[in-house]
């Protein structure tokens, strides 16, 4: 994304913080990937679909990591 614009303000618009955690509990730990998930999908708000379809694509395919992550964290543990 940096690369796509040379204005600095580009990524000022959507500059966030994401920490690492451990959450104490399973629920917690869905709570904060279903949050993430969440942030992704705002993007969609702020880049336009056809000039900046190399971003969503990006985008798509770590919400499809979070979504993978969720169904295999959902298994009991064998």
């Amino acid at each position: 994304m940096q690369g796509k614009m040379f204005s600095p303000n580009r990524i000022q618009i959507i500059n966030s913080e994401i920490k690492a955690l451990t959450p104490e509990t399973k629920e917690k730990m869905v709570d904060k990937i279903l949050y993430y998930n969440e942030q992704l999908q705002n993007l969609s708000n702020v880049f336009s679909p056809k000039k900046d379809s190399d971003l969503l694509n990006i985008r798509d395919e770590m919400m499809a990591h979070l979504n993978q992550f969720l169904y295999l964290f959902s298994f009991d543990e064998i």
